[in-house]
């Protein structure tokens, strides 16, 4: 009968143990999967501000390729009035010219 006891209470503590090391090794797994959860929440913030960065480099760079080709536009713009304003100033130049011909012919 004590070695029943004994026995008992030897298979006792060995449960007891078993239960304890699966208490810890799920209190383990839990706090890595925690860990884990909150690595992948980072990495998942982390990719996010990377994307609207990424969105408003873009942006700023089509703004200011927007600026560039209206610029192109002013300045080729520009070019055409002032080489109208030109080839108008040559027309007018060879009708006085023309004029003071003729006016010479006739006198």
């Amino acid at each position: 009968r004590e070695e029943e006891k004994r026995l008992l209470l030897e298979e006792g503590k060995r449960e007891q143990r078993r239960l304890q090391d699966l208490r810890e090794e799920r209190q383990q797994q839990q706090r890595t999967s925690l860990e884990e959860t909150s690595r992948i929440q980072e990495e998942q913030r982390r990719l996010r501000e990377e994307r609207e960065e990424e969105k408003r480099l873009l942006l700023e760079e089509g703004k200011r390729e927007q600026r560039r080709l209206q610029d192109l536009r002013e300045e080729r713009q520009q070019q055409q009035r002032t080489s109208l304003e030109e080839t108008s100033r040559i027309q007018e130049e060879q009708r006085r010219l023309r004029e003071e011909r003729e006016e010479e012919k006739r006198l």
